[in-house]
């Protein structure tokens, strides 16, 4: 049987990678009687989901190319540059 400790390990652990059949019955185990880390697990899970549900909207709202740059200003920027080369 778990403790509590190896409990939490293997929940945050459960969150990066798949367990095993046996850690999956001994942390089910374990949360079916100790409501504390069942409120652990859930606090867990919840952030995880709030952190990658952020990242999400932040990744939607920006291009993948970046900001286009109108062509007027490229123009600018070009003659800026050779007026600088020129010097």
């Amino acid at each position: 049987m778990l403790n509590c400790k190896q409990t939490a390990r293997l929940i945050s652990e459960g969150l990066d990678r798949k367990l095993s059949l046996r850690q999956r019955m001994n942390l089910w185990m374990h949360l079916a009687m100790c409501g504390a880390c069942s409120a652990y697990r859930r606090q867990i899970q919840l952030i995880n989901r709030l952190v990658r549900r952020r990242f999400t909207e932040q990744a939607a709202d920006r291009p993948e190319d970046g900001p286009a740059c109108p062509s007027e200003a490229k123009q600018r920027i070009t003659q800026t540059l050779k007026d600088r080369e020129s010097m």
